[in-house]
């Protein structure tokens, strides 16, 4: 049996990540899938960046300065997870 895939999402709203948690494994049969919603945050302990796509915008500017300007340089995030879904809603195209 292979490693269960890990995937972190960043998304608007937590019924993102339902949705999202429910279409994985439809895409990938036969694979074990850990979904864990990043954004927006499930804990006020370590302080809120907000929800909807301001939320997921702010969260993208800290993980970026984590990681030298850049998403994929954020070692806290690629150390945990295999995949990043960034989820945003189409009505903010207009923004």
């Amino acid at each position: 049996m292979s490693e269960p895939l890990k995937v972190a999402v960043v998304a608007e709203g937590p019924t993102d990540g339902i949705v999202l948690g429910a279409i994985l494994p439809a895409i990938l049969p036969g694979r074990t899938v850990m979904l864990t919603q990043l954004q927006p945050e499930g804990s006020v302990s370590f302080g809120t960046i907000g929800s909807g796509w301001v939320g997921v915008y702010r969260w993208c500017h800290q993980s970026a300065e984590r990681g030298a300007g850049r998403l994929s340089g954020d070692q806290l995030l690629f150390r945990n997870y295999d995949m990043l879904i960034l989820h945003l809603d189409a009505d903010v195209a207009g923004n």
